[in-house]
């Protein structure tokens, strides 16, 4: 039973069930991402100024966003590959990562279908460690969970865009997620 709130600044995975009259309901799952308290933007590809900021994608905040620059009525923005690359503070032992898509229907078309995650040791030199796809990222929109064939360590990593939602120009993110344990009990 959860009565008061818990301190998880290395992500873990919460498992609940309601009961109510007797009844029980099924139980639901959610994997939480470590705590970006201290992370830095080491580069950022581009984003909106005032409300498509790169800090919103790690914010806690599902309703605010990144997303990368749109010039009203000129079809010249700049297009993929975009990027986010993060410095974590120290080294983070990585099973994972998580991707929200923007949430807000005007900025929809910011959504990343492909995508690549990247490592460094120095924030400069990068690695990749996997690319994924986000099937049907338009008719769900929802949180998209990447786990990785092997455990990464890592001071730095970057996402990078590499098609975005109906092959628009732009990308962004809800919130980016880094996931540090996998419990398989």
């Amino acid at each position: 039973r959860y009565s008061e709130p818990m301190d998880l600044p290395d992500g873990g995975l919460i498992k609940a069930r309601t009961i109510m009259d007797g009844e029980t309901g099924p139980v639901e799952e959610r994997r939480l991402g470590i705590d970006p308290s201290g992370w830095e933007i080491i580069s950022v590809s581009s984003f909106q100024s005032r409300w498509g900021l790169a800090e919103n994608a790690f914010d806690g905040d599902p309703f605010t966003a990144w997303f990368t620059s749109r010039r009203r009525g000129d079809d010249t923005a700049p297009g993929h590959p975009h990027h986010l690359a993060l410095d974590m503070g120290r080294i983070i032992q990585i099973n994972g990562f998580t991707y929200l898509p923007p949430q807000d229907s005007r900025i929809s078309g910011s959504m990343i279908e492909t995508c690549r995650f990247e490592i460094s040791e120095d924030g400069k030199n990068w690695n990749i460690v996997q690319k994924c796809e986000f099937g049907n990222i338009m008719n769900d929109p929802s949180r998209r969970l990447v786990i990785f064939d092997n455990v990464q360590s890592s001071r730095y990593f970057r996402l990078t865009s590499l098609k975005g939602r109906e092959n628009n120009p732009y990308a962004g993110a809800a919130e980016i997620e880094i996931i540090s344990q996998i419990d398989t009990k």
